[in-house]
């Protein structure tokens, strides 16, 4: 890998690192070589797995949790489902200060649906009581598939 990343830079921009948790298999080694290659790097873990190694100043770390017991503390911030996940976002607010924290409506049956509509509400409410972000699935929404 050295040698095939030496010296270059990607034409990309960045690079998420996604599916399955990534970090189970992600090394200190390769996670240096890629930082070198890319302006910046976003790893998307659910936070079953804590994150030990250093960290370069490009990489960050996006936690979507599942379960209640989450062993990510240190991520950038924090996406929450709603309102699947509703019940983790105390955990969240706890793990998360100062992090930012995203909630994200569940779209059941398109965008437009009643269901997803109220879940948008759900979030919007949220972000007004507790200062969340609001994070929409933009390609959903404009109806790219």
């Amino acid at each position: 890998m050295d040698e095939l990343l030496k010296g270059r830079r990607s034409p990309f921009t960045g690079l998420i690192i996604s599916g399955g948790e990534p970090l189970l298999q992600l090394d200190s080694d390769l996670l240096d070589q890629l930082s070198s290659f890319y302006e910046w790097i976003d790893i998307e873990t659910n936070g079953t797995v804590p994150f030990t190694m250093s960290k370069p100043d490009n990489v960050f770390l996006s936690c979507s949790p599942k379960l209640a017991t989450i062993k990510l503390t240190n991520a950038d911030w924090y996406k929450v489902l709603i309102p699947d996940k509703q019940d983790l976002l105390r955990t969240v607010e706890h793990l998360a200060k100062p992090t930012r924290i995203y909630v994200q409506p569940v779209e059941v049956g398109g965008y437009e649906s009643a269901i997803t509509q109220e879940n948008i509400r759900k979030c919007l409410a949220l972000c007004s009581a507790r200062g969340y972000r609001l994070s929409l699935q933009l390609h959903k929404v404009v109806g790219v598939r």
